[in-house]
């Protein structure tokens, strides 16, 4: 069995799974926890678009449909969030009801091409991205030390 990883970063959005919170450019978003696991799972595959009951069954632990609109109540405090964080436009609906990461919004970001290697969000983009931060950090922290 594979551990989860601790973080998630995609662009300018990081998620951290220990604080269980949304940090766009260094700055927490403020989500509850059902918000949280909503992106949590969305992220696992930016682009790809996931079906409501799937949504239920991953954050909710539903194998039914409840006669609620929950889940859409909090996709809609989710974006709400993410506008005022500066991602408006993040989650998509989809025609057949479920929802997605806008994965064009992260693509300039995340340097994300047409390769089969990158696909769902690409490990080799995160790892590029994560390299690129590493170096950017080194350069500055040397820049302070002189």
């Amino acid at each position: 069995m594979r551990a989860l990883p601790r973080e998630r970063t995609l662009g300018l959005l990081k998620l951290d799974l220990l604080l269980r919170d949304a940090f766009v450019a260094g700055r927490g978003a403020g989500l509850h926890p059902r918000e949280f696991l909503l992106l949590w799972r969305l992220a696992e595959e930016p682009g790809v678009t996931v079906p409501p009951s799937e949504l239920r069954s991953d954050v909710w632990r539903l194998a039914f449909r409840p006669e609620t609109n929950s889940l859409a109540v909090h996709v809609s405090r989710l974006r709400a969030k993410l506008r005022v964080a500066g991602l408006d436009g993040l989650i998509e609906t989809r025609a057949d009801g479920g929802y997605r990461l806008a994965d064009e919004m992260l693509r300039p970001a995340l340097n994300l091409t047409d390769d089969p290697a990158m696909a769902n969000g690409g490990l080799d983009a995160h790892l590029r991205l994560g390299k690129e931060a590493a170096k950017t950090n080194q350069q500055d922290n040397e820049q302070c030390a002189s």
